[in-house]
């Protein structure tokens, strides 16, 4: 999770080792200011399609939550949400908008299957309330790819050319609130045409 109270030292830097962390498969939650004019992560992270919001300027006022996906990984549970200092931005191409805020300013976005921004400032007490930390607790673990009510055995394996191999996948709802969560399992392969196989799943939860 990157929270970012002062402008980084080595933007150009840092921007070169979290694309190539983002490329290997790493979870990241871009919070305020990383995703603000002069506060950005330069080199390639900046250049080649990592950032779910466009850079924008800020910080503007307040808002509380408006519409968001429920059915979104990242805002399972989350009922209200309030946040003092927000960025101006907008959704990046290629980007997954998730929530809005009430004022209209995009609050959750997606990119790549495994970067979030959330707009919102946590790098100081008093700036965020209501459900904040779930947010942000979700989308490390959307980030991750990791979705806790799923469990799959094995995890990796080798496949000969005509072969098959079985997968057991678990479904749990202990500690999950009453409603309908949906994820994809992805399968990573070898294949260049198809090198990810996405199978839905869905869990009806009876609170």
């Amino acid at each position: 999770i990157i929270i970012a109270n002062l402008p980084f030292e080595e933007p150009l830097t840092m921007g070169e080792v979290l694309a190539d962390y983002v490329d290997g498969g790493g979870g990241l939650v871009l919070t305020l200011a990383s995703f603000i004019n002069g506060w950005e992560f330069e080199g390639r992270f900046l250049s080649g399609g990592y950032y779910p919001f466009n850079l924008g300027s800020g910080p503007v006022g307040g808002s509380t939550l408006g519409e968001f996906d429920a059915n979104h990984p990242i805002m399972n549970g989350v009922e209200e949400l309030s946040g003092e200092l927000l960025g101006s931005v907008t959704v990046a191409p290629g980007a997954d908008l998730v929530a809005t805020w009430a004022n209209g300013q995009p609050l959750v976005a997606t990119r790549r299957g495994n970067v979030a921004a959330v707009n919102v400032y946590v790098a100081g007490s008093g700036f965020s309330g209501g459900d904040n930390a779930l947010v942000l607790h979700n989308a490390a673990l959307w980030s991750s790819n990791v979705v806790p009510w799923i469990s799959i055995q094995p995890e990796a394996g080798v496949v000969p050319a005509g072969g098959t191999l079985e997968i057991q996948v678990a479904l749990d709802a202990t500690g999950l609130v009453g409603g309908g969560y949906d994820a994809d399992i992805a399968f990573r392969g070898d294949d260049p045409d198809n090198p990810i196989l996405a199978i839905p799943a869905h869990l009806d939860v009876i609170g």
